[in-house]
């Protein structure tokens, strides 16, 4: 089966989405000065092949093997990262350059402190107050530290699940493991 744009139709597409992206980055870099990359060397902005290794589950060492989870991380200037994960929908956040605990005011260019939110549904549990059969939420934050050429992030993160009215019903703690998505051209 083949697509077929008109050229016309083709570019207009493209330039709409060009100047959506550029509008958004452009806005993003002038309204959040305080966010922004490392400008002397490399930086966490871009896509990341993430693994998340479960460390404990309420506290305990698991009892039996649990699974990664392997998710592409999108860190974009700004502030913000949208997460895809192969164990929940994807999710969104926010990020900065985390301080060295000592002094506020000091960013450092290679540490970084993110914050994701996702929301969990399960269709078994559907209802006609609950058509989708959303289960509730969960929340992580990590603190990674990118690698001296850029091409690598490693950190710890806790992760919070919430149930629909907002109780927290478990925690984990993982160890992430990232490598930077790089493109590969077609040959």
């Amino acid at each position: 089966m083949r697509l077929h744009f008109g050229r016309r139709r083709f570019l207009g597409t493209v330039g709409a989405a060009g100047g959506a992206v550029a509008g958004g980055l452009v806005g993003a870099t002038l309204l959040s000065p305080k966010i922004q990359a490392k400008a002397d060397g490399p930086s966490f902005i871009g896509a990341w092949n993430a693994t998340a290794k479960f460390d404990t589950i309420n506290g305990q060492v698991p009892p039996y093997p649990i699974p990664n989870e392997l998710s592409v991380i999108t860190i974009q200037v700004g502030g913000t990262l949208s997460i895809s994960t192969n164990q929940a929908p994807s999710g969104q956040g926010a990020w900065t350059l985390a301080t060295d605990g000592t002094d506020t005011k000091s960013k450092t260019g290679n540490t970084i402190a993110l914050r994701v939110k996702e929301f969990n549904f399960d269709p078994r549990q559907s209802s006609n107050q609950n058509k989708y059969g959303w289960t509730g939420s969960v929340e992580f934050y990590l603190t990674a530290t990118l690698s001296d050429d850029g091409n690598s992030f490693t950190g710890s993160a806790q992760g919070v699940r919430y149930d629909t009215s907002g109780n927290q019903t478990a925690t984990v703690t993982t160890t992430v493991t990232a490598t930077r998505l790089q493109p590969t051209p077609i040959s």
